[in-house]
């Protein structure tokens, strides 16, 4: 799992590292490189909590449900607010 996160956090940087103009070409189903940063975030919190990491987990978790509210996806926001409150339990 350690690979899984390692790899994780090198695409969110990549993401963050990208010109504006660069990230904004980049279009996914939603708006693009910021999507795919939530969608990063999220999935390296799910892999944190698998690997025992339940603050990271958490943090991970709330960034993603942060930039999901952002990007006006209420489903996938809603996912990682249930998520965290799980893992919480």
């Amino acid at each position: 799992m350690v690979g899984a996160i390692s790899e994780y956090t090198q695409a969110i940087q990549v993401i963050n590292q990208m010109p504006s103009a660069v990230r904004s070409r980049l279009r996914g189903n939603r708006q693009g490189a910021v999507y795919n940063l939530a969608i990063t975030y999220y999935h390296r919190g799910l892999t944190r909590y698998n690997s025992g990491d339940k603050p990271g987990a958490i943090n991970d978790l709330q960034k993603a449900a942060e930039l999901f509210r952002a990007q006006e996806d209420p489903n996938n926001h809603q996912l990682a607010i249930s998520k965290i409150r799980e893992i919480q339990r």
